[in-house]
């Protein structure tokens, strides 16, 4: 019983000294010193925590507190999107849709923008919307773009709202793109 209880204590101790790790690096980053966040985010990054991975990946891909390097900023990233991070799925979906330190893949950002989409991630329905109007790496579904800009419309998005009004148009009137 006692060992049970150390190690809930221990479990709740870490957590708390992480959760002001976190913030420490927040800190530092809201005044500009990347790398004093990145210091403060890698550690925790390296011991799982899926929002620190984000925040390192982030940092990676825009050369903060760090040299610019994708092909790091990929795996935070996906670290961090294995884990349900929604942010991450969406940045490692862009990083696949355009080739940013991988080879390009369609299929690939696709299945990470789905991820994210499913979890209201209205920017990754607008951009499965266009995978969809296009057909890039998926078959042309005019249909079932406009559901996913539709989707994010809904949430706000103002470019899908266009997009769904556009498309909708061209679908009711039969007229071709």
């Amino acid at each position: 019983m006692r060992g049970i209880a150390l190690s809930v204590l221990l479990i709740a101790f870490s957590s708390t000294l992480a959760a002001q790790d976190f913030a420490k690096g927040m800190q530092a980053a809201r005044a500009g010193d990347f790398h004093a966040a990145l210091g403060e985010w890698t550690p925790l990054a390296e011991h799982g925590d899926a929002l620190a991975q984000y925040y390192v990946g982030l940092m990676h891909q825009n050369g903060q507190g760090v040299p610019k390097d994708l092909s790091a900023a990929v795996t935070w990233y996906e670290r961090a999107a294995e884990q349900g991070l929604s942010d991450a799925q969406y940045s490692l979906a862009v990083m696949y849709d355009n080739g940013f330190g991988v080879g390009q893949d369609y299929q690939t950002a696709i299945t990470w923008y789905e991820r994210a989409a499913a979890q209201g991630d209205a920017e990754a329905m607008y951009n499965l919307g266009k995978f969809y109007a296009k057909g890039l790496g998926v078959e042309k579904d005019a249909k079932r773009a406009l559901n996913y800009w539709e989707s994010a419309a809904r949430q706000g998005h103002k470019r899908a709202r266009r997009k769904a009004a556009q498309l909708s148009l061209t679908l009711t009137t039969g007229a071709n793109d």
